[in-house]
């Protein structure tokens, strides 16, 4: 049976494989394994996780919001090397291990939450997301075939990494890449102006964001662009 569903969830991802940018086809996937329509795809690239892809705004957002508070699933997969899941996006557990974090997943009505590591050996390559509208654990199907589809997206991406020829997988990463390079431009401005080390104006721009309700890719846009003046801060 777990033969059969690697080759599904395979054949799967490859449907529209050359229309369709594989981020989108990761996530699409995701929403038909977990049932939800918010799913993500992250990369890390130390010491920022870049959004591979999401399936919707939400998804969007409490990506963000993590990278944000620097706490929540993606951070504690990367440390634990195993899959995470929260049955009850409001019960005890979930307020103690992310406190920041916790009342966006309220305010956007999640009721439930899966992440798989994606890994290759000893380095963590990023993980799969799943905010769920649902309460509940996953299923044993649900949880079999979250890891297959992580596995499944850990080789793609080594893929891409590596270098391909497929214009659609260099899309997706170069629009990964982009929005990486804005929050590293910002972190140098916000260093040169504070006098401070990178590590220590990424924290500074983290506050920002997080007191002024800001994602990270927009606090860092207005930075670059000036729209946002550091004099002001």
């Amino acid at each position: 049976m777990t033969e059969n569903r690697w080759e599904s969830i395979a054949d799967s991802l490859q449907s529209d494989s050359s229309t369709t940018l594989l981020g989108d086809r990761l996530v699409r996937v995701a929403g038909e394994i977990f049932e939800s329509p918010s799913n993500s795809v992250t990369v890390w690239s130390m010491p920022l996780f870049l959004t591979f892809a999401t399936s919707d705004d939400r998804a969007q957002l409490l990506d963000q919001q993590q990278l944000v508070c620097y706490q929540g699933p993606i951070f504690d997969v990367e440390e634990a090397d195993s899959p995470v899941y929260t049955p009850d996006v409001q019960g005890p557990d979930c307020v103690e291990r992310w406190p920041l974090f916790y009342p966006t997943l309220v305010e956007n009505h999640v009721g439930s939450l899966l992440c798989f590591p994606m890994r290759a050996g000893s380095s963590h390559i990023g993980a799969v997301t799943s905010y769920r509208d649902v309460v509940g654990a996953p299923s044993p199907e649900m949880y079999r075939d979250g890891l297959i589809l992580s596995l499944l997206a850990t080789e793609a991406i080594l893929h891409l990494k590596a270098g391909t020829t497929n214009d659609a997988y260099i899309a997706d990463f170069q629009y990964a890449i982009e929005n990486d390079a804005v929050t590293q431009q910002a972190a140098g401005m916000v260093s040169e102006h504070f006098n401070v080390s990178i590590a220590d104006a990424m924290v500074l721009i983290r506050s920002r964001a997080f007191s002024g309700n800001y994602s990270l890719g927009g606090i860092s846009r207005a930075i670059v662009s000036r729209e946002l003046l550091l004099e002001d801060w």
